[in-house]
């Protein structure tokens, strides 16, 4: 609360000067705040400034801060950016400032599609965990200025227990028999809350997106909906409790 009320005092002392622009949000780092603003009240909060310069603009579109690392002589910050929509979908920019310069670094691979990304630091390097795609663990490393990307083998990784109980419980309802409906269409007539949801889940190694279609039809057709310690076991990969 605190935060949100210094941003809506910083925006209301430059009103004056720039009627205009609008402060949305901002982040502090050792060498100075970045601020998300909105300069057109038609346009969504796509501008990110740095001590009364644009670092990046684009105009339809969101930025929002998700964290900031600090290195030696250097701190990174993440941002995303995104269409707003419902569907969640983005990728990542990160500010790169060490009291001399600022960098913004893009590369169409720092996108996460199960999570936001974690960051962690060794010595001057910069750990970034990017989650999972099709089963595979994504990592990235910044050091000095250059970003690599990495893929491999998820080691013993499984959808949360908590996020596998959530959705035997929602389907529970959605793929529930109704009065003229096509079950034959129940797996693909989801609401979008659930299937972006299983969109996500479905990257986690030991998922099984055609098992959950399969028991989502069945259970409209008539069948018992499966028991939770079935649910985790069959759809989630989950060891049966």
């Amino acid at each position: 609360m605190q935060r949100w009320l210094t941003a809506l005092m910083l925006m209301l002392t430059t009103i004056g000067a720039h009627a205009a622009v609008e402060l949305i949000a901002w982040e502090a780092t050792r060498f100075g705040t970045l601020r998300i603003v909105r300069d057109n009240p038609a346009r969504p909060f796509g501008t990110l400034r740095y001590q009364g310069k644009t670092l990046f603009d684009a105009p339809d579109q969101y930025l929002s801060f998700d964290s900031v690392a600090e290195l030696p002589g250097r701190d990174v910050a993440l941002v995303f950016l995104g269409d707003g929509g419902s569907g969640g979908g983005g990728r990542y920019l990160l500010v790169v400032l060490d009291g001399k310069k600022v960098r913004v670094l893009q590369d169409p691979r720092l996108i996460s599609l199960t999570a936001p990304p974690q960051l962690s630091v060794t010595g001057r390097t910069l750990n970034i965990d990017l989650g999972f795609d099709r089963g595979q663990h994504r990592t990235a490393t910044l050091q000095g200025n250059v970003l690599s990307f990495h893929q491999g083998a998820a080691a013993n990784t499984r959808v949360d227990l908590s996020d596998c109980d959530w959705l035997h419980k929602e389907a529970a309802t959605v793929c529930a028999p109704q009065t003229g409906r096509d079950c034959v269409s129940a797996a693909s007539s989801r609401p979008m809350y659930v299937e972006r949801a299983v969109e996500r889940m479905s990257h986690y190694p030991g998922f099984d997106r055609k098992a959950f279609d399969a028991q989502c039809v069945s259970y409209c057709l008539g069948q018992e909906w499966p028991l939770l310690s079935e649910f985790h076991r069959q759809v989630c990969g989950l060891p049966s409790l």
